[in-house]
């Protein structure tokens, strides 16, 4: 049996089948599964999931709301780019396709933050369209199994996974046909049910395979359905494959935060967009180098007592920052601010969209009791 009919056999009998996103025709949850997992654990996505779909059921509900409604549902998912291009996405498909989405993985890629992969798997759910997907899982599958050595984000090596994912469904249609004859329950379906649902089992089980037994680490090969013609496996190069990339420094930067509380208010910011934590709301930042007196005074702010917090440091996918953190009692604020700034009430910080460290230096300070130790 060829590999794909071995990745078909295996998800149906092992793979996952109960996850929220699962079981559906519809491509509205489809999209919005594939956008939240990208570069995110299921254990993750799946509580943000069911919040997102329970404010947004519908792409409708999604397109009708402003970007402002939906970054709280997305704060602490990380990139938030795909939070606005989820936003620009449905709006686009109400504006341009009628309300539904587009019929096929072609149209789906001229949407948005989706690109070729996401836009295959989606036609695969929704529609049983034959289109090869190349996502991060299956691209450690198909390194290790037809053993391709290089950095899989390089063209040429990215060109040659292309190739081989495109052969793999070529023959889908003949697949599933045998695979429809043998099984009493599928030889009443019509070939082009059995066509789709051998798709999405094909899709779905390389997802599970990569994710599941062919993980970066620990490889589980006794168990793996193409174990017997995995060029990693009978090499003994699971360890090799995929190519590594060649490793860069991480730039460092530094900023400094001020925390500035008046009348049981909280000043906030809103981040640029696009850019780091575009859109979400943060503190005003300030040259680490600079004096916090003079930062508060800057802003148009008296300080009254100021007290330096325990500085951290969060890692992007290009960088690290180092972050200084100061927590100021305000004498007076600010007569007049800037267009991106607010107060919020302590008591509404939970409901504002805040990036994931900075809304644990806010909580961390609130839960201690620290503003109340400092006067306001």
């Amino acid at each position: 049996m060829d590999f794909a009919p071995r990745i078909v056999a295996w998800q149906r009998s092992h793979g996952r089948h109960d996850l929220p996103w699962q079981n559906t025709r519809d491509p509205y949850r489809i999209w919005l599964s594939e956008i939240m997992l990208q570069q995110t654990q299921v254990s993750t996505v799946i509580p943000y999931y069911e919040r997102f779909l329970e404010r947004f059921p519908d792409l409708a509900a999604l397109a009708a709301a402003g970007q402002d409604e939906v970054m709280p549902y997305w704060a602490g998912l990380g990139y938030y780019a795909r939070a606005r291009n989820l936003h620009r996405c449905a709006q686009e498909i109400v504006r341009d396709w009628g309300g539904r989405f587009p019929p096929d993985a072609a149209g789906i890629a001229t949407l948005p933050g989706i690109g070729r992969s996401t836009a295959a798997a989606i036609a695969a759910f929704a529609y049983g369209e034959t289109a090869p997907i190349m996502d991060g899982n299956v691209k450690r599958v198909f390194t290790r199994h037809f053993g391709i050595a290089g950095d899989p984000s390089k063209r040429d090596v990215e060109t040659r996974l292309w190739t081989l994912a495109e052969e793999q469904v070529a023959s889908a249609p003949a697949d599933a046909g045998v695979l429809a004859a043998v099984a009493a329950a599928a030889a009443a379906t019509p070939e082009s049910d059995a066509v789709a649902g051998y798709m999405a089992s094909y899709t779905q089980g390389l997802m599970d395979l990569g994710a599941t037994l062919c993980t970066r680490g620990k490889p589980d090969c006794p168990r793996c359905p193409v174990q017997a013609t995995c060029v990693a496996r009978i090499e003994g190069r699971q360890a090799e494959l995929p190519t590594p990339k060649a490793r860069k420094a991480t730039p460092e930067r530094s900023t400094g935060m001020l925390v500035l509380r008046h009348d049981g208010r909280v000043l906030l910011q809103q981040r640029p967009s696009p850019g780091i934590w575009g859109g979400l709301w943060s503190l005003p930042e300030f040259d680490p180098a600079q004096d916090a007196a003079a930062a508060c005074k800057a802003l148009g702010a008296q300080p009254g007592e100021l007290c330096e917090l325990a500085a951290f440091a969060h890692t992007f996918t290009h960088f690290r920052l180092h972050v200084r953190p100061w927590f100021v009692s305000l004498k007076q604020a600010p007569a007049a601010l800037d267009a991106p700034q607010r107060w919020v009430d302590e008591a509404e910080l939970a409901h504002v969209a805040l990036p994931a460290p900075v809304r644990k230096l806010l909580d961390g300070l609130f839960a201690a009791g620290l503003p109340h130790m400092l006067p306001a």
